[in-house]
């Protein structure tokens, strides 16, 4: 039973079964022994319940009993509060610790409750579990002493942390000093080195920046421009810093890039594909520079000049291949032609007339039938095919019956227009032939923006 719940009320008359007789006359009722007490319905559930209070099968109290707990109703309350039902919650916000913390310490302790409720909530059905105050009082200690030695490990923890930050920044410091040192043998190596060098080194430290140089932006993309720009960041340098550094060398850097072949120069020149010089010439972004292409083109190595017989065999291979496909593609349309039966065809195949066959071609087909279509009407011909009057009425019936899909056309077209001069209020003669449906959506879309026809 939780707090707050009890049985009924009982008053002092009544209750009494006729065997128990004066006896039971004698015995006082609930209410009567709250008012003496002064406790709630539930108090007295309770204290009856644990034993603080004699109640006999009536469900009424001894006199003399009564008089026992109001000599001493301090004492009573006492007892009285140490068995009161808490349910997890409370008991966690009596020892001062999260519901969580109350569950892992009754797993451990094994502490039974010494009641249970179905509850229904959230949609479902909850177990609801009460426990003695008293025995949840008695767990202050345990989790006190839970709570230091939490406090003992968050302090070990904290202590830890701090070290392994304080080597981290150790190894940090000391590789951007390796990261530095590498970089400042970069840039030594730029100024001295090939314009490839230089524009790799200047893209590099651009690369972080957020606002650079947008002629280097094309190479940021380069593995090579990659691999510097994460050593540049490993060396952690203010953006003041690295801004300075590219400032100082964006003037050399931007002559090597005017001395730069681009890919397409290099690959026309040379007669082979940029992958071709990967790993045999130094290059960023597939530019090399200018001179040593020149140098390259004067005394072709042995290297160069097998990749551009390959080349040229693979170009050959490929115009052969495109000669084949053409001579192919030519043959099909040919063939596609020849297998074309004309309506002179049709007509000496079935024994009818030229205009009566062309009237009966399918739409889709312009002078022409196709030979499967043609086989399948020979293997079972239709009735408008065996005579030519049957012919000639099929095309009377194919004739009436467009007649009449485009008499319903013109009609539905009309009914479109009378809707649209009625819910436009324009006479008819104004509404155009070609109008559109007057659905309800674009009645109102006409309504809000006249078209130009429906202005005054």
């Amino acid at each position: 039973m939780s707090e707050g719940q009890g049985h009924g009320r009982e008053t002092d008359g009544g209750g009494a079964s006729p065997s128990q007789g004066t006896d039971s006359a004698a015995r006082w009722g609930q209410e009567k022994v709250r008012a003496l007490l002064g406790l709630a319905v539930w108090e007295i559930e309770l204290a009856a319940a644990a034993g603080l209070l004699d109640r006999g099968a009536d469900r009424r109290f001894d006199p003399s009993e009564v008089a026992r707990v109001a000599a001493d109703l301090d004492g009573f309350r006492a007892r009285l509060a140490s068995e009161h039902r808490l349910n997890a919650t409370e008991a966690a916000r009596r020892l001062g610790i999260s519901p969580e913390r109350w569950r892992r310490i009754v797993a451990v302790t094994g502490l039974m409750p010494v009641a249970e409720e179905q509850v229904r909530k959230y949609g479902k059905v909850l177990t609801v579990r009460y426990y003695r105050a008293a025995d949840v009082n008695s767990l202050a200690a345990h989790a006190a002493a839970g709570q230091v030695l939490r406090d003992a490990v968050t302090a070990v923890g904290r202590s830890e942390a701090a070290r392994k930050a304080a080597a981290t920044r150790a190894r940090n410091r000391e590789r951007a000093e390796r990261a530095r040192h590498e970089l400042n043998t970069v840039r030594e190596e730029a100024a001295l080195g090939t314009p490839v060098a230089m524009v790799r080194y200047a893209a590099a430290l651009a690369a972080n920046l957020t606002q650079g140089p947008r002629y280097l932006t094309r190479f940021t993309g380069d593995e090579s421009v990659v691999a510097l720009a994460a050593v540049v960041k490993e060396c952690r340098l203010p953006t003041e810093e690295r801004s300075a550094l590219l400032d100082e060398v964006l003037p050399r850097a931007r002559e090597a890039y005017g001395e730069l072949a681009w890919p397409a120069e290099v690959e026309r020149r040379a007669g082979v594909k940029g992958s071709v010089f990967a790993g045999r010439i130094d290059m960023v972004g597939g530019c090399m520079p200018r001179a040593k292409l020149e140098e390259l083109l004067a005394a072709p190595p042995v290297w160069l000049a097998e990749a551009r017989a390959a080349a040229a065999a693979e170009e050959a291979a490929a115009a052969a291949h495109r000669s084949r496909a053409a001579e192919e593609n030519a043959v099909l349309a040919a063939a596609q032609e020849a297998a074309r039966l004309t309506d002179e065809t049709v007509a000496e195949l079935f024994g009818l007339p030229v205009e009566v066959v062309a009237a009966l071609r399918p739409r889709r087909r312009a002078g022409w039938w196709h030979p499967q279509h043609v086989a399948g009407l020979l293997a079972a011909p239709p009735p408008w095919l065996r005579t030519e009057e049957a012919a000639r009425a099929e095309i009377a019936r194919r004739e009436a019956r467009a007649a009449r899909a485009r008499q319903a056309r013109a009609n539905r077209r009309a009914a479109w227009r009378r809707t649209w001069a009625e819910q436009l209020g324009v006479p008819l003669e104004q509404v155009p032939a070609n109008c559109g449906r007057p659905t309800a959506k674009a009645v109102r879309a006409a309504r809000a923006d006249p078209p130009h026809w429906a202005r005054p």
